[in-house]
């Protein structure tokens, strides 16, 4: 699944391309597509934990572990929500 045509210039770390896909698997989960909302939501987050494995990026809390707390928190409700 493509996001936006500016995910090839910003790359997958980027904390605007790492938003993009993350609203997209809202959207998705709120439609009821839950699976492929997971795969969305996997890819955020290990977008937002950049190639290293270490997290990158702020998110609007202001520190790079509450951006990715809040990426494990929605993942784990997905997950919950699919009974896993």
């Amino acid at each position: 699944m493509q996001c936006a045509p500016g995910r090839a210039k910003l790359g997958d770390h980027h904390p605007a391309t790492v938003t993009s896909v993350n609203n997209l698997g809202l959207l998705l989960q709120d439609q009821g597509k839950l699976e492929a909302a997971e795969l969305l939501f996997n890819k955020a987050l290990d977008g937002r934990r950049g190639p290293s494995g270490s997290p990158t990026g702020r998110s609007a809390r202001g520190s790079v572990q509450a951006s990715v707390l809040g990426h494990q928190e929605g993942l784990a409700a997905l997950k919950k929500g699919l009974g896993r």
